[in-house]
């Protein structure tokens, strides 16, 4: 131990005990707070490591969650704009049938086509409500009014002379394209809506 301490020093506090003890107080105190210092160093190191996993975990986590919610709602928007060109076909196929371009038979074929995939595609919509707010609401308008662009196809056009009371009390082209343009506008809505969606979870994904 002697080799550690200066002899102008010793012999400074040899004459004094309180000194003595003062400077061993001081040395092994300036000793402990170094290596406290390098334990709290040590400690503040990992600790922030630690936040550091524990955050890009949170973040690998969040971004799992935002890809998922991506999937859903792209496949929501592309079963939209699907959707969409259907009804658009069938509002072209009764034109092309009212200017003569196709045949009754033809015209019947084709709207039964149609109102299958229209179906489908609504029916693989659907199965998204529990995992968009608001979907559900938005569908059932939108098919309400579906309902009454296909009753009026059906009563008016494919089969007008069908003997069962009609569905639809108005059969006119003119209130055709009133609910036609109405499904279609809330349609177009509705696939705005998921794209707002979409990019709300890409910026998300930027941040």
């Amino acid at each position: 131990m002697g080799k550690l301490l200066n002899s102008n020093v010793a012999n400074k506090i040899s004459g004094s005990n309180d000194a003595w003890i003062g400077f061993w107080g001081s040395y092994i105190g300036s000793g402990i707070s170094t290596l406290l210092a390098g334990i709290i160093a040590f400690y503040v190191a990992n600790k922030q490591v630690s936040i550091q996993a524990r955050a890009d975990s949170a973040r690998e986590r969040e971004i799992s969650v935002i890809k998922i919610r991506l999937e859903k709602y792209q496949e929501v928007y592309r079963l939209l704009s699907d959707f969409s060109r259907a009804v658009a076909k069938a509002d072209a196929n009764l034109v092309f049938y009212r200017v003569k371009k196709i045949s009754l038979e033809q015209f019947r074929i084709k709207d039964d086509n149609l109102q299958n995939e229209i179906m489908d595609l609504m029916r693989n919509i659907r199965s998204y409500e529990p995992f968009i707010d608001g979907l559900k609401e938005n569908l059932d308008m939108i098919m309400n009014q579906y309902g009454h662009f296909a009753n009026i196809i059906y009563d008016g056009y494919t089969y007008p002379n069908d003997a069962r009371e009609k569905w639809e009390k108005d059969t006119s082209y003119e209130h055709f394209r009133d609910i036609s343009d109405k499904l279609i506008a809330d349609v177009l809505d509705l696939i705005k809506k998921i794209s707002c969606l979409i990019q709300t979870e890409l910026n998300k994904l930027n941040d």
